[in-house]
């Protein structure tokens, strides 16, 4: 599989200078790792987001509380299992998922 290290040099730049401030790098990494599992799952928990970070699981809380206040992500608590809460992305969260992948294509095709 071949990496193409101008998408991954763009988004690395995103991460750190640009898109929303209001977000802290710790906030934006855990919203994109997010976003990318539910990519993959359609479907996650908190505790999935906790368990694919590799940060402590309280810092991951944290996080995660702190972008739902923010309102980039919502939670629901499951009927059946009360301990699970599920996790997805607003209008908010999904216009950040947005602005960061039209970064990334742009940079991409502007970079030699």
């Amino acid at each position: 599989m071949k990496i193409n290290l101008q998408h991954i040099e763009a988004g690395i730049r995103y991460f750190l200078t640009e898109g929303n401030e209001e977000l802290t790098p710790g906030e934006k990494f855990v919203l994109i790792l997010t976003s990318r599992l539910l990519e993959q799952q359609q479907v996650i928990s908190k505790q999935e987001v906790c368990d694919n970070n590799q940060a402590r699981e309280a810092t991951t809380y944290g996080f995660l509380k702190s972008l739902e206040n923010k309102g980039f992500i919502s939670s629901n608590r499951s009927n059946q299992y009360y301990s699970k809460s599920f996790v997805s992305l607003t209008e908010k969260g999904l216009l950040f998922k947005s602005r960061l992948s039209k970064y990334i294509s742009d940079t991409g095709r502007n970079t030699i």
